[in-house]
């Protein structure tokens, strides 16, 4: 069975009509989640290196429509991170580190996966 952990995070980018602008790096750092998007890059291929292919990560974007049913279910504001792990709230933000992330996850996924 796969398991599905989708992490819902603000994009840095606006749409203008219909389309999409991305930011680019000067307006990155003036982007309010920038450095937590940092400290996410490297929680997300830690999962990647950790659980391999055993776990499909999806990133998501809370203001996408199409997460609207989550967003709701779960009350996930834009401002924040949250963690669903096959349809149920494992964490809210960001963990302090990689360690309280895999034992948050291992406890779920069980620790086969060393």
């Amino acid at each position: 069975m796969e398991r599905v952990l989708k992490v819902y995070m603000e994009r840095p980018g606006f749409g203008v009509g219909c389309c999409p602008i991305e930011y680019g790096r000067i307006e990155m750092e003036s982007f309010p989640m920038a450095a937590e998007m940092r400290r996410m890059g490297e929680l997300l291929r830690n999962v990647r290196d950790h659980f391999g292919e055993s776990v499909r990560l999806e990133l998501i974007d809370p203001r996408n429509v199409i997460a609207l049913k989550d967003v709701f279910r779960f009350r996930i504001r834009s401002t924040e991170v949250a963690w669903i792990l096959d349809g149920k709230l494992l964490l809210r933000g960001i963990p302090s580190s990689w360690d309280d992330l895999r034992c948050s996850l291992d406890a779920v996924l069980g620790a086969g996966n060393e």
